[in-house]
């Protein structure tokens, strides 16, 4: 059996980075669209059903750790400098921001929330929930995980790269991603039993970060390094035994020592299964293209998707609520995807190696499928 020599290249694409995705979203819609559509229905959902969104967006956070680790490691090899990390955080800003600030506008002038001044404030400068939990009146819920994501490229691009610039050592890198996942879980710690999970710990943005920090680990750990593909398959199945061990205590326990760390345990096992999806090159087919689809909108679906499905039953009867709150998202995100991220995406700076390994100093167009 090959070895798993593309585990050296994590910007390389490959139909396991894309299932990785499609699954991640898929959980995160299953959690939300099974627990609304059953309380519209009078039929509520089981707790472990509803734990399938945070599940997924766990997913989604070490993904985008291992891509983005990736790419700073790219950076800091072909010589760090801070325009090379102007050029990072204005890549990673093209890619989620422009949707994330029109979908504000959208919710902004059609739900109208109070104090509006507050809510304008606090969005548009994703600290809703920075070091604290998210407002209770449920407006823009899913926000929560892009105030993580983006704190972190800045946060760690200025930490991870500045250091690499100042220091002239590569080996700041996986120093800063080790630093940005015991800060986090040390002061996870100090939570007091009585917050609340949820909005009193997995959603504020601070105690967060080590989330995504796992990936970029990760990929520190293991670039320029040819993993034996039997071991990544190895890796898998106790990657997924982790997921399951939380999944099957439904992690809302009141031991103080879960209650801090599990996030990371979920997390953990996500990454133990990226090895071997890593290994799933290609797929072609039908199903093949499914996962693609809803891989490249999977950005649209999270973003709108709670929106809509918590208006549907306020202005719908139930059966078209259930059509519309579950099957809308999936057309908006599409849209979404050609008419302002993937163009948007064309149109983002090359980094400067792109530049320099190019005949004539030429950049290709940037892949708009990339994270």
């Amino acid at each position: 059996m090959p070895s798993l020599a593309p585990i050296a290249d994590p910007g390389a694409r490959h139909f396991g980075l894309d299932l990785a995705r499609a699954t991640a979203i898929l959980l995160v819609l299953a959690g939300h669209d099974i627990s609304a559509v059953g309380d519209w229905t009078g039929h509520k959902a089981p707790l472990w059903v509803s734990l399938a969104g945070p599940f997924g967006v766990e997913l989604f956070f070490v993904l985008s750790g291992w891509l983005i680790g990736g790419l700073l490691l790219e950076i800091a090899a072909h010589g760090a400098d801070w325009a090379g990390v102007r050029v990072f955080l204005v890549r990673r800003w093209l890619r989620t921001l422009p949707l994330y600030y029109a979908w504000l506008m959208v919710l902004l002038v059609v739900v109208r929330p109070e104090p509006l001044g507050w809510h304008v404030l606090h969005y548009a400068t994703l600290t809703q929930n920075l070091w604290h939990g998210m407002p209770p009146d449920d407006f823009f819920a899913v926000s929560w995980s892009l105030t993580v994501e983006e704190w972190f490229y800045a946060l760690f691009a200025l930490a991870g790269l500045g250091g690499v610039i100042l220091t002239g050592r590569r080996w700041v890198l996986p120093v800063a991603a080790a630093l940005f996942i015991a800060v986090p879980i040390a002061l996870r710690w100090r939570v007091p039993d009585s917050a609340d999970f949820i909005n009193g710990l997995n959603q504020v943005a601070g105690l967060r970060l080590s989330s995504i920090a796992e990936g970029v680990l990760l990929a520190c750990a293991l670039r320029g390094r040819r993993l034996p593909a039997w071991l990544a398959l190895a890796l898998a199945p106790l990657g997924l035994w982790l997921i399951w061990l939380v999944w099957s205590v439904h992690f809302m326990v009141a031991e103080h020592i879960f209650r801090t760390s599990v996030m990371a345990v979920v997390g953990t096992g996500w990454l133990l299964c990226l090895p071997a999806l890593l290994l799933w090159r290609r797929l072609e087919g039908a199903a093949g293209d499914a996962v693609r689809f809803i891989s490249r909108t999977s950005y649209g679906l999270y973003i709108m998707h709670y929106s809509v499905l918590t208006a549907a039953p306020v202005v719908l009867p139930p059966a078209a609520a259930v059509l519309v709150g579950v099957g809308a998202p999936f057309l908006l995100a599409w849209a979404s995807w050609r008419y302002l991220e993937a163009p948007v995406l064309r149109r983002r700076p090359p980094q400067a190696w792109e530049m320099a390994d190019r005949p004539g100093g030429r950049a290709a167009a940037p892949d708009p499928r990339q994270l």
